[in-house]
């Protein structure tokens, strides 16, 4: 989530930001906008490219698609139309590779031009939000790619587009606050000219309508003393298209930072298949002891900075007290909370118990506050929010960044904002009067957790134990009906909302848990033939063993034996990269150690390289480049977690995804305290509402989101083919096989003969062999120049400048991967070429890379493209060229080591390109023959070791390089490896 600032919660104080707008007069201006229109208004298009594209009339609207749209996009596309038009909300699946995105833009974008041009809905307008800014460049792409011009905005934080140097190197809470001081003159009478070129000009010279992406709109900023943020921001009223992740709508607190006029617009949740999750979390909070205490830690340093200098501090003595005063007191009262005393509690468990929502009003609040009058409450938490901010921008005033325990203070505040906000809503809805309403405080749990066991074993306690240093209690606020906030978003009054996503089935679900009526529902069905791909259930393994997950199963030393050699097997006729997804961590462990004490792993390593989806969430990044590298050097193996990073965000395309194999089903934990809560709470609502989900339907349906999200991994465009494998015998019952995604659901083939299984895999990979399918071109999402996923694999050094966010985070990006210029010739099984090892390991992270082996026929794995050579230069850094020296031999490599340092550290990246290649090949008549086989074996160490660099760009300017330096008039791309 993008941090809050304070000054913008209600209640609070008005923002002296003058981009800022009140409601009440955005929506005063939005009624004349009408009268205001001219011909700037009405969607541009590009008249050049309406001969190249498709014209077709669907609804009573025209629309242009880039080519001829395929039945399922035609269809798709007409629902789209329908939901607009009649003002209906839309549920609409179709699988990926289907072209989902660009049919979605084409039709409302169709739309909103006939509306424009015939004066209809003037102050209509298309809000499309998705899950990662990644996601929205890939948006930004598609949007290229029509004849659309529309005035696009992007909204970001100020983490992705702020430009001034003086803060963008800090984030979260503390660039905030900076960002603040610098605007209003406060830190060290410094002010950001970025900022004030851009205040109060919607249209900063040198800046036009061009659609652009978060690095577009950061090089403009750069280039033109502009801040992206404001600008984007200033140019919402105006726009026809914005684009933004799902909590700038759902989470109210980030979306009246910006003038977005929601009435008679059209928003669009893509991938929105955990929308319901995204509901419950934004408006649910936790609050612990430990957090209370590092926050009043925090506040006695910052006194004594006050205290020396009052004079030019910003925030008072007073703010201090305040503060401190509260946090004490909120955790005495806390701690000493005695659930049997207080309140009538209920127990989950014999170690479990918690309590009904309405206790943190009708108890806890008065109690932590001391203050039962709501009108104190209300006057006491705004000199509180008043004294926090005061407390931040003092921080913001330093040098330093904040530490984590003031970035956990921050969550205080939140937390306190979410108390007092409730409260008054409470308050405001009358609930004496309408008591109906008083069904929205039911809909949370308050949960105090002891935490002084590990993580996962979470003990409710009703009083900690006297004496006891080492308890530590949290205070769980948790909403467990996503359709309250949901509810809230239609009460914007917008034409339509749509849902969109390649796994919403099954599609009723969605009505229930949002508790909103969608009239327009629509199941596509995949672009591709059947022949493409294959779908089957095995209920055992090659000795006979049947599958069954079961936690009470799953520790059967024969079923994970059995299940070990099934997948060496399936690696064995498998080509390219195989996933396989499990439930939990905890059971990949499991059966991974067993595997290795019966020496299977070592068996399957010799086949494919296995790799396993690291529970520390920065390391993904180089497991997924190294699962890549492997993929086209004889294959590999990923194991990962249902509902990870893996199953959720990753594009496998082509070879990266041949096989995927669901073992088990994904239930949520069953004894996790929200699972609990969760089926009780629908159970109860069950009871008296036959509309809402049971408990249990809920339980299952989060294992059929889970393993149809994984299962999607295997087809990604239409030319694209693989084999899912679903590994559980309860998968053959049709209470989970009807769950399926109704693409595959049909071709299920349930197979209780492993041997007859094999034979049937051999046979579809066989006939792929005949069919003329290509491989998909796309953006190479791991140029650590566009964005760094966690840490890189060749460490924090050479980690570019400007980088993005860490994977995992909230605002975690997705990545497709380019597969077609990541190819090589891939004839080889696995096996180990030892390299030479250079001096210094560290500097040589990949030298364990180069594999060799007997050739092998692998006719499934797609050619390799031809080279393409792009003259494009980027401004790139040069930590591509240390992964070009660790595939060098040590007699290349060594003569060049110690000059090497002075290269990597070159701002200029041509000019230290062409130093490298100085190096290697001389360009002296007396050292270099270049008929010589010295100077072809040379060449050839670099034209493979050019095939591994993953960024394109870096990749083809090396090759142009070495072209002018050596062949100035031969087509050095003609030289292929090996």
């Amino acid at each position: 989530m993008d941090n809050i600032q304070y000054e913008d919660y209600e209640g609070y104080t008005k923002s002296t930001d003058p981009f800022r707008q009140d409601p009440a007069a955005s929506a005063g201006e939005n009624e004349g906008l009408a009268q205001e229109l001219d011909q700037n208004s009405l969607i541009a298009v590009e008249e050049d490219l309406k001969e190249k594209h498709f014209e077709i009339d669907l609804e009573g609207s025209k629309v242009y698609f880039p080519f001829r749209p395929y039945e399922t996009q035609e269809e798709y596309m007409n629902q789209v139309l329908t939901a607009c038009n009649n003002q209906q909300n839309g549920l609409l699946e179709s699988p990926t590779g289907t072209g989902k995105t660009l049919s979605l833009l084409c039709a409302t974008l169709g739309w909103l031009k006939d509306q424009r041009d015939q004066r209809k809905h003037t102050k209509t307008r298309i809000l499309y939000c998705s899950r990662t800014h990644s996601q929205i460049n890939q948006v930004i792409k598609e949007l290229k790619e029509t004849i659309y011009r529309p005035k696009t905005v992007l909204l970001g934080s100020k983490d992705q587009m702020c430009v001034n140097s003086l803060v963008n190197s800090f984030s979260g809470s503390t660039l905030n606050s900076k960002c603040k001081s610098l605007r209003e003159g406060k830190l060290s009478g410094m002010s950001c000219h970025a900022y004030s070129n851009t205040v109060g000009r919607k249209n900063p010279k040198g800046v036009g309508d061009e659609i652009m992406d978060i690095e577009d709109l950061h090089r403009v900023g750069k280039e033109l003393n502009i801040c992206p943020y404001y600008l984007q921001k200033a140019r919402v009223e105006n726009a026809d298209l914005i684009l933004m992740p799902y909590n700038y709508i759902l989470d109210w607190k980030v979306r009246k930072q910006f003038a977005v006029y929601f009435e008679n617009s059209v928003i669009i949740f893509d991938e929105a298949h955990n929308i319901e999750r995204v509901c419950e979390e934004i408006s649910s909070f936790e609050v612990t002891t430990s957090l209370i205490n590092d926050s009043i830690f925090e506040l006695n340093s910052i006194q004594k900075k006050v205290l020396a200098n009052q004079e030019n501090s910003v925030c008072t003595n007073r703010d201090i007290f305040l503060m401190r005063t509260f946090l004490a007191d909120f955790k005495e009262n806390f701690n000493n909370f005695d659930c049997e005393k207080d309140v009538r509690s209920e127990s989950i468990n014999p170690e479990i118990t918690t309590l009904p929502g309405n206790v943190i009003f009708e108890i806890a609040l008065p109690r932590i506050l001391k203050i039962s009058d709501p009108l104190e409450v209300k006057k006491t938490t705004k000199e509180l929010y008043k004294a926090a901010q005061n407390i931040l921008d003092e921080i913001a005033t330093g040098d330093k960044n904040l530490s984590s325990n003031l970035v956990v203070m921050e969550d205080i505040l939140r937390t306190v904002g979410g108390l007092y906000n409730l409260t008054q809503l409470q308050k405001e809805q009358s609930v004496e009067q309408d008591p109906d309403k008083k069904k929205d405080i039911e809909d949370y749990f308050v949960a105090i957790i002891d935490e002084t066991t590990s993580f996962s074993s979470f003990n409710i306690s009703k009083k900690p134990k006297s004496g006891d240093p080492g308890t530590a209690r949290k205070l769980g606020f948790w909403c467990f009906n996503p359709g309250l906030g949901f509810q809230k978003l239609q009460g914007l009054n917008p034409v339509s909302i749509l849902l969109t996503s390649g796994t919403l089935s099954p599609m009723e679900c969605f009505t229930k848990e949002l508790n909103t009526e969608f009239k327009v529902v629509i199941e596509c069905p995949h672009v591709i033939p059947d022949r493409q791909f294959l779908v089957n259930v095995i209920t055992k393994g090659p000795d006979t063993e049947g599958f069954n997950f079961t936690y009470k199963q799953r520790e059967n030393r024969e079923m994970q034996k059995d299940l070990g050699e099934a997948l060496l097997q399936i690696c064995q006729i498998s080509p390219g990269g195989v996933l396989c997804f499990f439930p939990s961590y905890a059971l990949m462990n499991k059966l991974k150690q067993s595997w290795e004490q019966e020496r299977i792993l070592d068996k399957i390593n010799s086949i494919k390289k296995v790799y396993y989806e690291p529970s520390n969430s920065k390391k993904c990044r180089s497991i997924i480049r190294r699962y890549y590298k492997d993929v086209y050097n004889g294959g590999a193996l990923l194991m990962a977690i249902c509902r990870g990073k893996i199953a959720e965000g990753i594009d496998f395309s082509d070879d990266a995804a041949r096989t995927v194999i669901q073992i088990g089903i994904p239930f949520p934990m069953l004894k996790e305290p929200k699972t609990i809560l969760k089926k009780r709470y629908l159970d109860k609502a069950s009871a008296t509402d036959s509309t809402c989900l049971t408990g249990k339907e809920w339980y299952s349906l989060q294992a059929t989101r889970a393993f149809n999200q994984a299962i999607g991994r295997v087809i990604r465009h239409k030319e694209d083919y693989g084999n899912i494998i679903l590994m559980d015998e309860r998968f053959a019952m049709s209470e989970f096989n009807q769950q399926i995604s109704k693409w595959l659901r049909e071709s299920i083939k349930i197979n209780y003969s492993f041997d007859k299984f094999l034979k049937e895999v051999e046979a579809f990979f066989d006939q792929i062999n005949e069919l003329d399918l290509k491989p998909k071109p796309q953006i190479d999402y791991f140029d650590d120049e566009k964005i760094t996923i966690g840490e890189s694999s060749l460490g924090k050094g050479f980690q570019a400048e400007g980088s993005g966010p860490n994977f995992g985070g909230s605002d975690c990006p997705d990545f497709n991967i380019d597969t077609s210029l990541l190819k090589r010739r891939s004839k080889f099984k696995r096996g180990f070429t030892k390299v030479p090892q250079t001096n210094s390991k560290k500097s040589n992270p990949c030298s364990k890379f180069k594999r060799g082996g007997k050739k092998r026929d692998n006719k499934a794995l797609a050619k390799p493209d031809k080279f393409q050579t792009q003259l494009q230069i980027s401004q790139v850094s040069t930590d591509c060229l240390l992964e070009f020296a660790t595939f060098m031999t040590r007699e290349v490599y060594s003569s060049i080591e110690l000059k090497f340092i002075k290269i990597n550290n070159s701002k200029d990246y041509i000019p230290a390109a062409k130093e490298f290649i100085s190096l290697i090949f001389p360009k002296d008549e007396d050292k270099v023959d270049q008929s010589s086989p010295e100077f072809y074996k040379k060449l050839t160490i670099i034209g493979e070791a050019i095939e591994y660099i993953p960024c394109s760009i870096k990749r083809d300017r090396l090759k142009v390089l070495l072209q002018e330096y050596l062949f100035p008039d031969k087509d050095f791309t003609k030289i292929n490896s090996g």
